[in-house]
């Protein structure tokens, strides 16, 4: 039998009502000539029963330990048998058409993100680019997480997630893969991304302390030299200020990015902090040169 031209991984971990949407939302899809592997993250509750009241056709596999999302999705990867890899986070949910647009767009290239929408508002995030260069993922990930992350297997068996890093693995995995080539690029909404969730990621960096602020830059700290010194203190400082609107100790926040990055990387985040949403941020690499060469 024929290898499937996709093999879907969702990673799962403690979520079944979740995951039972997520995989809803692959058997859904248009196009049709997919696998799908669910990786439980060794989780405390029981997940295998629902994915078997999906049928015998869904692969399962379950961790032996807690390895965090990356070793999951690298797991999905080395078992995978399909051309392509794409990735679905439990809790996020795709468009029918999520696969069928993304292998249109990704010919001539090895990976391709899409734009989102949010699930609790529905407010869409999409950029009006059609490839994704390194350039534009300088000051972070602007696109999608892994949920809109397509990529050919043995692209990805090269390039893995890094287990090392306990927060900002996509975008790490998307500028080493831009480096070797441009990524391709939906711009439309082709998944929904769920924002309430407690226990994912995004949020738990919402409340990030000093003291986590090694975890934030630790894919800041590994690119380093790719960035340069500039944008990489600029970039630190960031890590360091996260959410400093939310902080109650502001001061302190902002004395110790005065204090590892300089004054200046420490105003120029508050000042793309501010005026940063605008739209140059992302629509014109030429901006970024400009603001650089000052």
């Amino acid at each position: 039998m024929a290898n499937p031209q996709v093999s879907v991984v969702i990673t799962a971990y403690n979520r079944p009502d979740f995951l039972k949407l997520a995989i809803e939302s692959v058997m859904a899809q248009t196009f049709r000539d997919f696998e799908l592997v669910v990786v439980d993250d060794c989780s405390p509750i029981e997940l295998s029963g629902v994915v078997e009241k999906f049928g015998a056709g869904i692969r399962f596999h379950r961790q032996e330990r807690n390895g965090g999302l990356s070793h999951a999705r690298n797991t999905g990867v080395q078992i995978a048998s399909g051309e392509y890899v794409a990735f679905l986070d439990d809790d996020d949910t795709w468009m029918p058409n999520k696969l069928h647009r993304q292998l249109e767009a990704i010919e001539g290239y090895d990976a391709c993100l899409c734009g989102y929408s949010i699930m609790e508002t529905g407010r869409k995030v999409v950029r009006r680019v059609s490839e994704v260069t390194p350039e534009l993922l300088l000051y972070g990930n602007k696109f999608c997480g892994p949920t809109g992350f397509l990529c050919r297997r043995r692209v990805l068996l090269d390039e893995l997630f890094d287990v090392r890093l306990g927060w900002g693995e996509d975008w790490d995995m998307y500028v080493r893969l831009a480096r070797r080539s441009p990524m391709a690029y939906v711009p439309e909404s082709l998944l929904l991304r769920r924002t309430s969730d407690p226990a994912s990621m995004t949020n738990k960096t919402k409340s990030a302390k000093l003291r986590d602020t090694d975890t934030i830059a630790g894919p800041i700290v590994k690119q380093r030299m790719w960035l340069g010194e500039r944008v990489f203190r600029r970039r630190l400082a960031g890590a360091i200020l996260m959410n400093i609107k939310l902080n109650p100790h502001k001061w302190q926040a902002l004395r110790a990015a005065a204090s590892s990055v300089g004054l200046g990387p420490t105003f120029w985040f508050l000042w793309y902090k501010v005026i940063g949403r605008d739209r140059r941020l992302w629509v014109d690499p030429r901006w970024y040169r400009e603001q650089d060469a000052r």
